[in-house]
């Protein structure tokens, strides 16, 4: 008798998208596996089942800013900002979404 070697495709293991497929996660909350990605121990078939997802390094990337720009305080938000509005030739098309940025925490 011979054993082929299996070939797994992990589901999700825990929360609320246990037992689902990860690409079907990428495709209907690709923020959660960012989330799962960095945050959670253990599970290293899963993370490297994620990370084989060619969609998965931009969407990654997008998380890590998106994390990075909540964790920021109001004021650390409006220095950055005031100083790209005052830098030596802004450009005004840029304006609105720097006001944007600031006040709604999304980079356009």
């Amino acid at each position: 008798m011979s054993k082929k070697k299996q070939v797994l495709k992990p589901g999700m293991p825990i929360g609320k998208h246990k037992g689902k497929a990860i690409a079907a996660i990428l495709a209907e909350e690709p923020s959660y596996l960012a989330w799962f990605f960095d945050t959670v121990d253990g599970y290293d078939d899963v993370k490297q089942a994620i990370a084989a997802l060619p969609e998965f390094p931009a969407r990654l990337a997008k998380y890590r800013e998106r994390k990075q720009l909540k964790d920021k305080t109001l004021d650390q938000r409006i220095e950055e900002v005031v100083a790209r509005m005052f830098a030596v030739e802004p450009n005004p098309a840029d304006l609105d979404a720097l006001c944007d940025e600031l006040f709604h925490g999304e980079a356009q």
